[in-house]
């Protein structure tokens, strides 16, 4: 944040240090690996909860195929 004080999406002041990848929660992942960005605390909370938005939409489909098959037995 040193290098880069201003949030890439907004402009304003950055305060987290972000993921462009996701990490899904790993700890290993989530300190150390790279690449990261800048971003305010409300864009990163933005970008944040849309990913979860996005994870969850895309196990729903999942999930359901799997209950049907696991009914079944």
């Amino acid at each position: 944040l040193r290098h880069h004080p201003n949030c890439e999406s907004c402009g304003g002041q950055a305060k987290v240090l972000d993921h462009l990848l996701g990490h899904s929660g790993d700890w290993e992942a989530r300190f150390w690996s790279g690449p990261f960005q800048a971003l305010c605390e409300s864009c990163h909370n933005t970008k944040t909860n849309q990913e979860r938005v996005d994870r969850e939409r895309d196990w729903k489909p999942l999930n359901r195929r799997l209950w049907r098959t696991m009914s079944k037995g």
